[in-house]
């Protein structure tokens, strides 16, 4: 796991660190350029995610504090998810999309972090 990072962008990066260690990067995303925003709402936790030529790279977004802030970042789609959700994987933030618990911002941002947490 990398230092830099903590909490939520730490899981994150060590399932995309395992997969490009592991070749299955580019396997999973092959010809992707995507941006991806995760921003866990109840600890402002925020950070992008960019996919692209077989490798990745996080950020951590410390200047973003609600959701407005995510529409004024250039990006391919966002998730803002409860950590509780979050932590319980796809499909508890499918269903807490249906329950308006969870904001997302292109359908293809659950097939992204789905293949990326390995619960497809």
């Amino acid at each position: 796991m990398c230092p830099l990072y903590t909490d939520y962008a730490a899981i994150i990066y060590s399932e995309l660190w395992t997969m490009k260690t592991y070749k299955r990067l580019n396997k999973y995303f092959p010809n992707t350029s995507f941006v991806l925003i995760i921003f866990i709402n109840d600890t402002l936790e925020a950070f992008s995610i960019l996919i692209k030529n077989g490798d990745f790279e996080i950020k951590k977004l410390e200047f973003v504090k609600d959701i407005q802030s995510l529409d004024r970042i250039e990006c391919n789609g966002y998730l803002v998810i409860p950590s509780d959700i979050f932590l319980k994987g796809i499909e508890a933030i499918k269903l807490g999309i249906s329950q308006n618990k969870v904001i997302m911002k292109n359908e293809e941002s659950l097939e992204i972090l789905s293949k990326i947490i390995g619960d497809t």
